[in-house]
């Protein structure tokens, strides 16, 4: 297969000259995408609109300048079945390639919703709402793969008209979309998008001459400071400073890197601002580079560098920019892209079109290392500065690979060199077992406050109005006043961003949606644990959360987790019975899934199929594609993994694809076994295709020498599965031994020392029965429960076994009955009070309590398989007749 590579800087005059006609030729053979802007109605009397509803009118005026807000439009009533939305990042793609064009050729202010920016406060009705779709389809019997289809629309009081409506072709296939399409859409923004603007007849600012000034300390200073806010004030302040001083290559170059830092450091928020600024990383890539080197007309050099503001200093801004989109390609997770861009890089440079590149060593070291997966280069950075991204990468590599132990290791020393960054404890928010999950939720909810008052006094720039919010946003006290003064900060940021940044770029209002975004992970996080993991009511948490977080387009997927139902269904009123249409990025598909399935269970109708139909729409990265492969994992369903050996080759996650391809054979699973012996990821999924093709010597095989690689009880767990199958019963009391021993223990861990527990007591070795039940217990489970009160029944300790019992049936309602049972069938303990446990259990469930002695006892005959004695049972039951 043949994959394109962007070339950033490098134009051939082969593609540039004849891009045009061989697009317009292509079309015609491709097909082309349909948008619909009417419908006709049933009964023929006239046309309605297929636009979703918005607003009314999206640019404004201010001082002269025109202001353009855009709205995330889902695509679908405007195309026909056939054609579907793209991936994310190519949406993005072109939702920002649309605002770029606006921004940075013709001098206009942006607003984007899906950052949370208002639309303009006094819109144009006259020019109504400008907007943009996008969408892709499979030709059938064309040599192209793929065909993009992007439409400007615009709908007023005198109807609604298309202002730009054209297909891209795309070659290859879906996974090299995104590749081609960055090309494709950076000429779009500058060559087409800003013809299609200028139809509305709103005034041009005039063109600000290049400045050569130096780029202040700041944005430099800090530019690897991995943390969400001081990445905002970057982009914020450079937007500001270009806008007083003119266009600057350096500042497109650190505009550049802090937007993919930005999208990075926002994946795994619930809103999809992560795809926003990953778009507008590469579009600023593109407007760093100053020249082209040769290959095209003059007409077209001039074009192209009057576009770009001129061109200071070629030698350096075209390599600088090349190492810098490979650098993005690299943490964006196009692995294989980026070490061709390296690749032509160092090519170029060799052949002595580009002079070495300076001041990017760090980029380039980490755009290697993370491209090539060199997990080593990660652990140890050497011969450059930003040492502390090596840990932070490191551990984005392995966040959904399962790997709960190593993840924890990771985390820790991640977190102490990135002290400020929210996102690795986001990351261990979706853990693999409770302890991880409690680790990401304690160090998320603690840390947000934290990070907030360490990063206040760089936000006391962005106005004098802000003064007294912050002070008494520094006044408050964590865990009590906290968050409302944090909704306040909230509400105060949106003001100055809507009132007093009408004529600024990148406004306040999207730190506003930054906070909020880390407040709302925080709370689904905290509430997702004590409904799902720890069982307990989650309505306070909900009550603590619920104003500041009422205005989240999700918000409706944490009322749903309320105990209380009138509650739950006054949320679902409250919002349509519909849940958000703003898009979801890949790390919260098992969120998602696991919220639609309440969902849909209980009383949402609408809505679900739209979230539904996000699952597998998803970019073809390897950080999203390992996210979805993890969260249809955890469910239990299969995921398409192909992609993944061609978008890290070299990554171990890549060899997934190659074993779970139904065509593989044996000898070929011996062989990656082989090839990667020291892989915890390769081997876990070699034991699964030795399990599931039932070769338990294999799989025994495997799992021993995970065992040596690994403290994680979740692979102890499934040897001691495998030994228990093979009735290899000192080995399995063996590796139980061993798993009792491990640093961090789980639930499997718990269930291994009941059956030790239970293997002693049949051994009649009462004192070490005792031993493991008793350690066991502690862990409050049902099975350590019922475990500890089956051996003190066994041995004749019938006063601690009753206790055991009530202490279960507080714990766990609904085994009132079964200590009923037991003390009735055994005649100990006290039977009167468990009566009165179960009369109030039945009362609790407002259904009446049956004949709790007579059937109790019933049912214990038919449990021990008694028949007899239990038929003598049911004819005493007063309805035997």
């Amino acid at each position: 297969m043949i994959r394109h590579i962007f070339f950033p800087v490098l134009l051939i005059s082969s593609v540039v000259i004849s891009l045009s006609h061989q697009a317009f030729a292509a079309e015609k053979k491709a097909g082309k995408i349909e948008f619909y802007l009417e419908r006709e109605l049933k009964d023929g009397k006239g046309v309605v609109s297929r636009i979703p509803k918005g607003a009314e009118a999206t640019i404004g005026m201010e001082d002269g300048i025109p202001v353009i807000g855009l709205e995330y439009i889902d695509q679908s009533p405007m195309t026909n079945y056939a054609e579907k939305e793209p991936e994310p990042l190519v949406r993005e793609l072109v939702r920002q390639a649309f605002l770029f064009s606006a921004r940075e050729y013709l001098g206009w202010r942006t607003r984007d919703v899906l950052l949370g920016e208002p639309l303009p406060a006094n819109p144009l009705k006259r020019i109504g709402r400008v907007g943009i779709v996008s969408a892709i389809f499979q030709p059938g019997g064309s040599r192209f793969k793929y065909v993009i289809g992007v439409a400007i629309f615009q709908e007023n009081e005198q109807g609604r008209k298309f202002l730009f409506n054209k297909s891209y072709p795309i070659k290859g296939e879906k996974r090299d979309v995104l590749s081609q399409f960055v090309r494709v859409m950076s000429f779009a923004a500058r060559d087409e998008f800003p013809a299609v603007l200028r139809t509305l007849g709103l005034p041009e600012p005039p063109q600000k001459k290049v400045t050569k000034e130096k780029v202040p300390d700041y944005f430099i200073d800090n530019q690897f400071e991995m943390n969400c806010f001081t990445q905002y004030r970057i982009i914020q302040g450079l937007h500001q400073w270009m806008n007083e001083k003119g266009p600057n290559w350096q500042a497109y170059f650190q505009l550049a890197q802090a937007y993919g830092h930005l999208g990075v450091l926002t994946e795994l928020l619930w809103n999809d601002m992560s795809t926003v600024f990953k778009a507008r990383g590469f579009l600023y890539t593109i407007r760093a580079t100053q020249s082209v080197k040769k290959g095209v007309t003059e007409k077209e050099r001039q074009q192209f560098l009057n576009s770009l503001g001129g061109r200071p200093f070629p030698k350096k801004a075209v390599p600088k920019s090349m190492v810098l989109f490979a650098y993005l390609q690299a943490i964006y997770g196009r692995h294989a892209d980026a070490v061709d861009t390296i690749e032509l890089y160092k090519k170029t440079v060799k052949q002595g079109h580009w002079v070495t590149a300076a001041n990017v060593d760090t980029q380039l070291f980490y755009a290697n290392a993370i491209a090539n997966y060199d997990l080593k280069a990660l652990e140890d950075p050497q011969g450059i500065e930003a040492k502390h991204l090596g840990a932070f990468y490191h551990f984005t590599l392995l966040e959904c690979s399962g790997q709960k132990v190593l993840l924890v290791e990771l985390f820790k020393k991640a977190i102490f060199q990135n002290p400020s960054c929210l996102r690795i404890c986001e990351a261990m928010t979706f853990g693999q077992t409770v302890g991880t999950m409690r680790i990401g939720m304690d160090s998320l909810v603690r840390g947000t406050p934290l990070v907030l008052r360490k990063k206040l006094p760089e936000f006391k720039s962005i106005s004098n109005d802000l003064d007294d919010t912050l002070e008494t946003y520094q006044q408050q006290i964590p865990e009590v006043g906290e968050i409302a003064s944090r909704e306040s900060l909230i509400e105060k940021l949106r003001e100055i961003g809507a009132k007093e940044e009408t004529n600024a770029e990148f406004t306040s209002s999207i730190l506003a949606q930054l906070i909020l975004e880390r407040t709302f992970v925080a709370a689904e996080v905290a509430v997702d644990m004590h409904t799902r993991y720890w069982g307990i009511n989650a309505d306070p948490v909900i009550d603590r959360y619920e104003s500041i977080c009422q205005s989240h387009p999700f918000n409706v997927l944490l009322m749903v987790r309320r105990k209380d139902k009138s509650k739950m269904i006054e949320a679902f009123t409250k919002y349509g019975r519909e849940v958000s249409t703003h898009p979801a990025p890949a790390f919260r598909h098992n969120s998602m899934q696991s919220i639609s399935r309440i969902v849909n269970q209980n009383f949402v109708k609408k809505g679900i199929s739209f979230l539904s139909s996000r699952f597998e729409n998803t970019d073809y990265t390897y950080s999203s594609l390992l996210a979805c492969w993890r969260a249809y994992h955890l469910s239990g369903l299969s995921v398409e993994l192909s992609p993944l050996i061609i978008i890290s080759p070299n990554s171990e996650l890549g060899q997934l694809s190659r074993i779970t391809d139904r065509k593989i054979k044996k000898d070929e699973i011996l062989a990656i076994e082989n090839e990667f012996q020291d892989s915890l990821i390769v081997l876990t999924e070699v034991s699964k295709w030795y399990s599931k093709k039932n070769l338990p010597q294999d799989n025994m095989r495997v799992l021993e020498r995970l065992i040596n690689l690994t403290d994680d009880d979740s692979i102890y767990n499934k040897l001691a599965y495998a030994y228990s199958r093979q009735g290899l019963e000192e080995k399995w009391v063996e590796i139980i031994k061993k798993m009792l021993e491990l640093p961090t223990q789980s639930l499997s861990t718990v269930h291994w020392e009941v059956q030790l527990a239970y293997w002693y007591s049949r051994a009649n070795k009462k004192e070490k029965a005792l031993e493991h039940a008793k350690h066991a217990y502690q862990a409050r489970s049902s099975e350590s429960y019922s475990a500890l009160i089956a051996i003190y029944t066994k041995f004749g300790d019938y006063d601690k076994a009753d206790k055991i019992y009530e202490a279960m049936a507080d714990h766990y309602k609904n085994q009132a009955p079964a200590w009923l049972r037991w003390a009735l069938c055994h005649n100990k303990g006290d039977a009167k009070k468990a009566e009165q446990t179960v009369e109030k259990y039945f009362e609790s469930l407002g259904v009446p309590a049956p004949d709790a002695h007579l059937e109790s006892i019933f049912t214990y005959y038919l449990m021990v398989d008694e028949p007899k004695k239990a038929f003598v049972i049911l004819k005493a039951l007063p309805d035997y007749k």
